[in-house]
């Protein structure tokens, strides 16, 4: 797991206690699945960076996790930012997947079979 629940207490700035930790540690578990399903099979993000988006990802579900966008009890309302629930952002899957080479999407390949003297009827040009 890229983040203990002890990891997350500290950043997030909340309590440890004993009735909470299995609570963090399967909502780490879950986040980083999620997370995991967004990046290529058998790919290690480096651990700094996978650490603090995990623990991005598992607060921000914790904090709203039915997707809210405000509450109202009496008088007192709350409005959130985000939507809530286990998601990963594009920039967070970016963030991620910064440390990856991508193959170029485009090339050409040159063809030639010096022994092949026709091409589509007319006579082969030769090696250019």
């Amino acid at each position: 797991m890229w983040a203990t629940p002890e990891e997350y207490a500290l950043r997030a700035g909340v309590g440890l206690t004993d009735s909470s930790r299995p609570q963090i540690s399967a909502l780490l578990e879950d986040a980083e699945a999620v997370i995991r399903a967004h990046l290529p099979p058998a790919y290690e993000p480096p651990a700094p960076v996978a650490r603090a988006i995990l623990i991005k990802v598992a607060r921000r579900s914790k904090i709203n996790p039915g997707g809210r966008t405000s509450k109202t009890v009496g008088s007192t309302a709350e409005s959130y930012d985000d939507r809530g629930g286990l998601f990963v952002t594009e920039d967070e899957v970016r963030a991620l997947t910064a440390g990856l080479t991508r193959p170029s999407t485009a090339y050409t390949v040159g063809v030639a079979d010096p022994g092949m003297r026709q091409v589509g009827g007319a006579p082969w040009p030769g090696p250019r």
